[in-house]
């Protein structure tokens, strides 16, 4: 009885040697691959050092075991496995044709392993099932529709109804509460770069133009020259030569002045003044916009329009801020549909955590082949209007062209991220194991 207790003492001890010599040979190969691309961090190598060194006297105490013993083991390693699956006992029978009982436990939990690092691998992991794609596109057909439908143009037969809407809040009218709040920003938040007289040597600037070729009016751009023609009592804007059709960057002394403010005081003029603007018939520049001002290249149209007389014309024709946020609306439309599948399917089935899968690289990808989507719609939008710049989703293509960077970069070092995913594996692996 006490002998074939130690036989299964040391059957089991050989199954987790075995094991050990397993592991130990998938982690050697693995550090033989990753030296040949980087060099191995010290504390990583002395770590696998002290592995190998226990490993190699796990091998020689079975090595100084005898035949006797080896035999006590095997007939021991029959019993210790009696109740394994029926796949793990076909294994197990090779110990009755006398085979190595090492080399049976060492492949004992092979196949086992092997499936393990099969679905933990990268490339399974970024892997989309039936229902990612039917998701995903359902999402960008949405996001396209509500471009067309919803967003439309931001003036004339196509006019977008969210468009129109947001437009129906007019601050000049008076008598509601947003027209006070704007009229009352207007009377205090009294900046340099907002006036007419005096700057005369900007050419082009009129009262209908005049927030879209002076920088200060832009909703992002101007807290930067905005608030520096705050500090510095100056005129920061792009003036335009209907002789020439050419822009000029130019910056001049404003008639009111430095104001003496602290830079905390400008930031809050600055955005007072945005807010006061914002409700006008002509409203603000969408962002970034006036910046295309400096760009006096390009023939477009009938009129062979540079890219900046394109951006000036756009303005004056609506395109403006609350177009601009109009236009988000197409985004959200996407995003919303697409996570609200993803939960559903969350719901339904219990399989795939939706808080799990929002981080990884396999939903950014997603998100963007759902962007591509709709901004393949936009395109088709424009196509659809023979060509209108009016039709372009800004929004829209800001967010591709965001999102474009980082899927080229992971796709170019998907190598190195899965390298990367491999060495957590490894770690964690090892820590279990230690």
């Amino acid at each position: 009885m006490l002998e074939s207790q130690k036989g299964k003492q040391l059957a089991t001890r050989i199954v987790k040697v075995a094991e050990n010599l397993e592991q130990a040979q998938d982690e050697i190969d693995y550090i033989e691959s990753a030296l040949a691309r980087v060099d191995e961090q010290a504390e990583e190598l002395e770590t696998v050092d002290d592995i190998l060194s226990a490993i190699e006297s796990d091998i020689a105490s079975i090595e100084a075991l005898t035949s006797d013993e080896l035999t006590e083991l095997s007939e021991a390693a029959k019993l210790t496995f009696v109740d394994l699956p029926p796949d793990r006992m076909q294994r197990n029978s090779r110990l009755d044709e006398g085979a190595d009982p090492l080399e049976v436990l060492k492949t004992l939990f092979q196949s086992e392993i092997e499936e393990k690092l099969r679905n933990d691998s990268f490339r399974m992991a970024l892997k989309w099932e039936p229902f990612d794609y039917w998701a995903v596109g359902t999402a960008g057909l949405l996001a396209a529709v509500t471009d067309f439908f919803l967003v439309g143009l931001p003036a004339g037969v196509h006019a977008g109804p969210i468009t129109a809407w947001l437009k129906s809040f007019n601050s000049n009218k008076g008598g509601d509460c947003l027209s006070l709040v704007a009229q009352e920003m207007e009377r205090v938040c009294k900046v340099p770069y907002d006036t007419l007289k005096g700057t005369e040597s900007i050419a082009g600037m009129c009262g209908r133009t005049h927030r879209f070729q002076s920088l200060g009016h832009d909703p992002v751009v101007g807290f930067v020259f905005g608030v520096l023609d705050i500090l510095r009592g100056s005129i920061t804007a792009f003036s335009y030569d209907q002789l020439t059709r050419a822009h000029k960057f130019i910056r001049t002394e404003s008639p009111s002045g430095v104001s003496g403010v602290t830079l905390i005081e400008a930031f809050l003029l600055q955005l007072g003044h945005l807010v006061s603007d914002v409700a006008t018939p002509s409203g603000l520049p969408a962002p970034f916009t006036p910046l295309l001002q400096a760009i006096n290249a390009g023939r477009f149209g009938p009129g062979e329009m540079t890219v900046a007389e394109v951006a000036r014309w756009m303005y004056g024709r609506g395109y403006d801020l609350r177009h601009f946020l109009a236009s988000g609306v197409s985004l959200g439309t996407g995003q919303a549909v697409l996570s609200g599948l993803l939960l559903l399917r969350e719901l339904t089935s219990g399989d795939i955590q939706y808080q799990e899968l929002k981080t990884t690289l396999k939903f950014q990808r997603m998100t963007f082949t759902m962007t591509c989507i709709a901004t393949l719609g936009n395109a088709g939008k424009i196509t659809l209007l023979q060509g209108n710049p009016l039709a372009i989703n800004q929004a829209q293509w800001m967010r591709f062209f965001g999102q474009l960077g980082p899927q080229i970069k992971s796709w170019l070092l998907q190598d190195e991220l899965e390298l990367e995913r491999l060495r957590k594996l490894n770690r964690d692996g090892w820590a279990n194991l230690t």
